[in-house]
């Protein structure tokens, strides 16, 4: 259960001001990193005590699933978070779909124009106050006990920095598939051969973000397995096996 005292916070995004392109990624990151939590010091005005995790959820023109993926993240067993939902300038209903929830640990951020899911991912990785950082899209759900399971494996393995689950995939005929990938340590190489790129099994701390950077935002597809890739290299795994 959940009390919903008030209504969500809620952001708008700026598009002037934006930071100069680097031809580095990380350093990419770093200008837009620097740039957009100013933005988020000024709009956001005195924070409340910092949660233990942040979800972070980007959503564009998928309001008929919108309300189903922030329902998982509200029914986790782990209260302690704060969900992040950015409105990557939709046209339709989804800003109101998000304020119908009136839970206090939701923010939404609205972009003033779209900018893609990268960009988006680094609007609401900026503005996390989280120790641990979680990722799901609009039409992904979360078994109750995600974050309860994965923060406590972290919290007695204080030297990885990532924790990795198993998940299932819903095809379109209706049927299902599991994919269970177990994660231990170095797996750089691992995510190189079997080309892993999927974030919503994934909980990094936060603090991994200095070494890995944010997401590239000029990519316009495959800006998950490439932020994977560099995940892998600097940060130590473990799984989950659920």
């Amino acid at each position: 259960q959940y009390v919903c005292p008030s209504s969500p916070e809620t952001i708008s995004t700026s598009p002037g001001l934006e930071p100069r392109a680097s031809s580095s990624p990380v350093m990419a990151g770093a200008l837009i990193a620097a740039y957009h939590t100013l933005v988020a010091e000024t709009l956001s005005g005195s924070a409340s005590p910092d949660p233990l995790v942040s979800a972070i959820m980007c959503s564009f023109h998928r309001p008929h699933v919108l309300a189903r993926a922030i329902e998982s993240v509200l029914a986790q067993t782990l209260h302690d978070f704060e969900l992040i939902v950015v409105d990557d300038g939709s046209l339709d209903g989804t800003p109101d779909i998000v304020r119908s929830f009136e839970d206090p640990r939701i923010r939404l951020v609205v972009n003033a124009k779209n900018l893609g899911l990268p960009a988006s991912r680094n609007e609401g990785i900026t503005r996390a106050r989280g120790e641990f950082l979680a990722f799901l899209d609009d039409d992904d759900l979360w078994m109750p006990h995600k974050l309860e399971r994965q923060v406590s494996a972290l919290g007695d393995h204080p030297e990885f920095d990532a924790a990795w689950s198993y998940s299932t995939r819903e095809h379109l005929d209706g049927t299902f598939s599991d994919r269970k990938i177990d994660l231990h340590g170095n797996v750089h190489r691992k995510f190189q051969l079997d080309e892993i790129m999927m974030m919503q099994p994934l909980l990094l701390r936060r603090s991994a973000i200095a070494k890995v950077g944010l997401f590239d935002p000029v990519l316009t597809a495959l800006d998950d397995y490439e932020f994977s890739l560099r995940v892998s290299r600097h940060c130590r795994f473990l799984t989950v096996p659920e």
